[in-house]
């Protein structure tokens, strides 16, 4: 625009977008064997280039997208007898970083471990991060996506106008993401793709130590 000084911006993006404590999940681990997630563990700082504007268009990136760290996380649930004993495995990668977490539940759906492992994956995150979360589970996709808003709208009631199973894990996963910027994507399970594999062996390891006890 005529009279207006083009210049070029960057912000630094914070070290520690994540940091998660065992305690908050429980029979949960990490590849390296400890339960804590140290905070710079999952990235370097980097920087992020938005080439130049004029000053009138600093809007377009609100200061929260600007300074968010992207996360990629894979997550899967397993179940043996839905219902049944039950695991949940998450992938989290930033930048060279990346960490395993998992848990399991002794009577569980599978549906429940898909949701508790997205649920897992962002509440892993200390800070707000802008967090590309990829599952197989097109229940947890769509219902994220698509079905919540009517659910709520409908009083927790389906088109069917019945009651919408484990909506205290939608709540959870709501919450969970109202904290981050999250790109939902699905992948068909058990397709060959690298990282829903390893979620799924981190789901099935987690349901093993349950049913062993």
């Amino acid at each position: 625009m005529a009279g207006e000084t083009q210049f070029a911006y960057r912000m630094r993006l914070p070290n520690s977008c994540s940091e998660a404590s065992g305690e908050l999940f429980g029979r949960s681990r990490y590849r390296d064997g400890s339960t804590e997630i140290n905070p710079d563990a999952l990235g370097q700082a980097q920087w992020r280039h938005y080439g130049t504007s004029t000053p009138s268009y600093r809007g377009l990136f609100s200061a929260r997208e600007i300074l968010m760290k992207r996360v990629i996380a894979f997550t899967d649930g397993a179940c043996s007898g839905n219902p049944g004993p039950g695991g949940w495995g998450v992938i989290l990668r930033s930048g060279e970083h990346e960490r395993e977490i998992y848990g399991g539940e002794a009577d569980t759906t599978n549906n429940r471990m898909e949701l508790t492992a997205a649920i897992q994956a962002l509440q892993a995150l200390r800070e707000a991060c802008e967090v590309e979360l990829t599952t197989d589970s097109t229940y947890v996709k769509n219902g994220i996506t698509q079905w919540l808003h009517k659910w709520k709208s409908n009083g927790w009631k389906t088109a069917a106008k019945k009651p919408v199973k484990n909506q205290d894990l939608w709540e959870q996963l709501e919450a969970q993401t109202a904290r981050h910027v999250v790109d939902w994507q699905w992948v068909k399970g058990h397709s060959g793709h690298p990282d829903n594999e390893r979620a799924d062996a981190l789901a099935n390891l987690g349901m093993t130590e349950v049913k062993e006890g």
